[in-house]
């Protein structure tokens, strides 16, 4: 199949922390597909998200060609002058376009001659809907590009429950993330860490994200120092313009000895730590899904998450972890349950945590995604 992928989001020459959508287009390609992207930027756009502004033209990304085209306009004008000659949109057996500028970019593609086409909601597309500021023009646009695909697929499930609110006629489906089925720990692995849970002498808790006001770090510092019941390691995995505010606040709580600021690491390095923490919490609000909250769940760790939000819905409270509001007194009461929980119950949450990523490799997200566009 040859997939034509359109998105201002595509990691290329490391301007973007965001993988998502590159494990997509890898995968597919790993399964025999032809996939070609076009990464549509609006400059105003990529400078208000304090994004890198990479140059125009071809990138091959471990082995996927990406086009990136650079536009001082939200796509006014003809946006097929910037794409290679013998470009045919009939030469693809679908289009698949991510966030809002993705979307506008292919309404446009789809003015004259159309294929089957499949937008993928992002947060983003839900604040372009909901904001009276879009109202001009983004709402609009957006609002046209919806109705004229043929599916839609919310990133999350929380996403899908959104989305409703504004496309109630078409097949909309989640297109969820998945994990490298390698990352997954083995079984022996696994009761090594149910062992070993309660026999440590403390208990390594993780988070992964961007240092960043809406990813609620402060919440988890300000619940860890309420937690006088056990012994405990913090480590924060990234960076963030809230650094330095985190830092002091780590201070402030008298959390120095506790908590790690790891920075941002290498994903391999991301992934060994992931293997030696107990607890993953990211309380993060406006979350599209979270790779890092699934990468959790293969390296056998309880999540807690946000409720109503990012990979809630997949995450099951009490089943393979935890949903919660982003309160200091909430998570301090969960993490303190949790920490009390007998071997069996640590035993059940695990083993379905592992079951959770099996059931959600890359391979099998992708070829859901794609059976979910064509049935």
């Amino acid at each position: 199949m040859k997939i034509l992928f359109v998105t201002d989001l595509y990691k290329i020459d490391n301007n973007s922390d965001s993988r998502a959508l590159n494990d997509f287009t890898e995968t597919w390609k790993a399964q025999g597909h032809e996939v070609f992207v076009i990464r549509p930027n609006f400059l105003f756009n990529t400078l208000l998200r304090n994004k890198k502004i990479s140059k125009e033209g071809e990138y091959l990304e471990n082995g996927v060609k990406v086009l990136n085209l650079n536009f001082l306009t939200p796509f006014w004008f003809n946006v097929f002058d910037k794409l290679p000659k013998d470009f045919n949109l009939k030469n693809y057996d679908v289009l698949i376009s991510h966030m809002p500028s993705g979307a506008l970019f292919s309404l446009r593609l789809t003015e004259k001659e159309t294929i089957p086409y499949c937008i993928s909601v992002h947060c983003s597309d839900i604040e372009v809907l909901s904001n009276p500021l879009y109202f001009l023009y983004f709402q609009q646009k957006l609002l046209c590009a919806c109705k004229k695909a043929d599916v839609i697929s919310p990133r999350s499930f929380h996403l899908k429950t959104k989305i409703g609110k504004y496309i109630n006629d078409k097949k909309i489906f989640p297109a969820l993330s998945g994990v490298k089925e390698e990352e997954i720990l083995s079984e022996d692995e696994l009761r090594e860490k149910i062992r070993a849970f309660k026999n440590g002498e403390k208990l390594i808790i993780t988070t992964v994200s961007g240092l960043i006001k809406r990813k609620n770090t402060d919440v988890i510092l300000k619940a860890l120092s309420k937690i006088k019941e056990f012994d405990f390691e913090f480590r924060i995995i990234g960076e963030g313009k809230e650094k330095n505010k985190l830092i002091n606040l780590t201070k402030k709580l008298n959390l120095e000895e506790k908590v790690k600021f790891l920075g941002k690491i290498p994903h391999s390095e991301v992934l060994e730590k992931l293997r030696e923490s107990n607890i993953f919490v990211l309380l993060s609000q406006r979350e599209t899904l979270g790779l890092s909250y699934l990468e959790a769940t293969a390296k056998g760790n309880i999540v807690i998450c946000t409720k109503d939000d990012g990979i809630d819905g997949l995450i099951e409270n009490n089943k393979n972890g935890f949903s919660l509001e982003p309160a200091p007194d909430k998570l301090a009461e969960k993490l303190i349950e949790v920490y009390n929980f007998d071997e069996e119950k640590i035993a059940d949450l695990l083993i379905n945590t592992r079951k959770t990523a099996l059931e959600n490799t890359s391979w099998q997200a992708c070829e859901r995604y794609l059976n979910n566009i064509f049935n």
